[in-house]
């Protein structure tokens, strides 16, 4: 017969196996497809990325880089001339880090709930309520590839607290270390929601005052080293400045001031569930993990680990009031909600009653991802948004793995060889190509130049002054020929054209870009 432990293991396997049939596509240039030439997936990967093409800049000094140091420098090496296999790396790369998330978080929910079928459960209705939208990979920075080390890291704290063995106590305290320093490498506001509170959590959790203070300062010098070595690695000694750790904080401050928010319904169930219940029970098992000295629970110190970042992530730079928002970052806050949740129910002493319970709130959650929306989101969610997805497990549902027609195609990716060329003549291999028009990053790509205006988009620059202000450096812009003005740029747009009249001449044009040269 089959022993408890091996079946265990085939249970995980099974769970595993799902959770691949849920994410995996079966194709992704289907999927890619369906994405278009979105601006979302160009201001997370490839914008960042084609600033590699320049002499050494730096992120958050010579471009602004909104969520990470480290996404552009990993993304440079998919970089090639077809917008399509762009898309299709950008596509690969979000699922590949949320199936290593998904399974990690798997792992870390089946310690926290003690069974495995609240694990999946819980790991499943979070991932199928992250899908959003007819085309549910439109924006990266909603999914976990954000922040795909997060359960790792927690999983190793687990080992930390638990194994009795210093060597292995100590390796497992310099990966920590590690994970931190990648985590703010690849995504600065979740490197900095799992540094203090890890942080905090070493501290707490290691007896002596001394020694407390000594390991808070090691894993500072771990996290920090590998956070600056990956950078000079990236980016060069440039990185080895002051200007640059100021500039991680700058989009925090951006978004910190209220740029892009939406103001909470504070009359709607949902959003009362995300913005007060959920906060609330995080806080009160930071403070229950804090005050509860002896230990009232052997998991307590993770939990207090585990609720301290989940208080991070909703407490981020920008407003969670957006359905959509607060669900890519609903993994963690709810794992606590369920353990308390679990707790409560596990405390009945009839097994009837737990058994109904359980099955209630089975019953609660898939009529969640089934029927689950925002008002102010003109959009699908969940299971609705879940099944225009083409998964494999949609391909067994449908009996059909045909490739689905596709919704959208890459037609606004399509420039003229001309005007490539007219871009490699006027700005050389390393310099900085200043082009204003919304597909600027096809032109960047095909020849070979790096950004000269801070975002990508151009046309999409977030704030008038980031693009005012690279107009002062540039002796030669690009613009497109009736080049329509974004709603949200409208200013900055109509500044750059009035800045173009008085300060430069047209020196040169080909069939979509007019070449403008500084006369002054």
């Amino acid at each position: 017969m089959m022993s408890i432990k091996m079946k265990s293991i085939f249970a995980d396997i099974g769970a595993f196996a799902s959770i691949l049939l849920v994410l995996i596509p079966i194709s992704l240039e289907t999927v890619a497809n369906q994405v278009g030439a979105n601006p979302h997936p160009l201001s997370f990967f490839i914008g960042p990325a084609l600033y590699s093409y320049g002499a050494g800049l730096i992120p958050n000094v010579d471009y602004f880089s909104q969520y990470g140091t480290g996404v552009g420098a990993l993304f440079s090496y998919f970089l090639n001339n077809s917008p399509m296999e762009v898309f299709k790396a950008s596509i690969l790369i979000t699922v590949s880090g949320t199936v290593f998330f998904a399974l990690t978080f798997y792992l870390l929910a089946k310690w926290v709930l003690d069974s495995r079928v609240w694990a999946f459960f819980l790991t499943l209705i979070a991932l199928i309520l992250n899908f959003s939208s007819v085309a549910p990979f439109t924006s990266p920075s909603l999914w976990p590839i954000r922040y795909p080390f997060l359960a790792l890291f927690c999983l190793l704290f687990i080992v930390f607290c638990k194994t009795p063995v210093i060597s292995l106590k100590k390796i497992i305290f310099i990966l920590l270390g590690l994970v931190a320093g990648i985590s703010l490498f690849w995504s600065t506001e979740i490197g900095i929601s799992i540094i203090l509170p890890g942080a905090f959590c070493i501290w707490f959790n290691t007896r002596s005052p001394m020694r407390a203070v000594l390991a808070v300062l090691m894993f500072f010098a771990v996290t920090g080293l590998a956070f600056i070595g990956l950078s000079v690695f990236a980016f060069g000694t440039g990185v080895l400045h002051i200007n640059f750790i100021m500039g991680i904080f700058k989009p925090a401050i951006m978004y910190g001031s209220g740029f892009g928010a939406f103001p909470v319904n504070w009359l709607s169930p949902a959003e009362f569930l995300f913005n007060v219940l959920i906060p609330v029970v995080l806080v009160t098992t930071v403070i229950w993990g804090i005050s509860s000295k002896p230990l009232v629970h052997e998991k307590q110190p993770v939990l207090l680990l585990i609720a301290f970042i989940a208080l991070m992530q909703l407490t981020k730079f920008w407003n969670m009031s957006l359905a959509t928002v607060w669900l890519s970052n609903s993994y963690l806050p709810l794992l606590i909600f369920m353990f308390w949740l679990r707790t409560a129910i596990n405390n009945s002493h009839m097994l009837f009653i737990r058994n109904g319970l359980s099955l209630m709130v089975l019953s609660v959650g898939i009529i969640y991802i089934f029927s689950f929306n925002d008002p102010r989101m003109p959009s699908i969610f969940g299971v609705k948004s879940y099944q225009k997805y083409p998964s494999v497990l949609m391909g067994l549902h449908k009996n059909s793995f045909k490739i689905p027609p596709t919704t959208m195609n890459f037609s606004v990716a399509e420039v003229a060889h001309q005007d490539v060329m007219l871009i490699q003549k006027w700005v050389l291999p390393g310099e900085r190509a200043y082009i204003y028009s919304s597909r600027d990053w096809v032109y960047l790509l095909r020849a070979q130049r790096a950004p000269g205006f801070p975002f990508i988009p151009s046309t999409m620059t977030p704030l008038k002054e980031q693009g005012e202000k690279p107009l002062s450096a540039a002796k030669i812009i690009f613009f497109e020929k009736g080049e329509q003005l974004w709603g949200n740029n409208v200013e900055m747009a109509t500044s750059i054209q009035q800045r173009l009249r008085a300060e430069f001449v047209l020196v040169a044009t080909g069939i979509h870009l007019d070449v403008y040269q500084q006369h002054r």
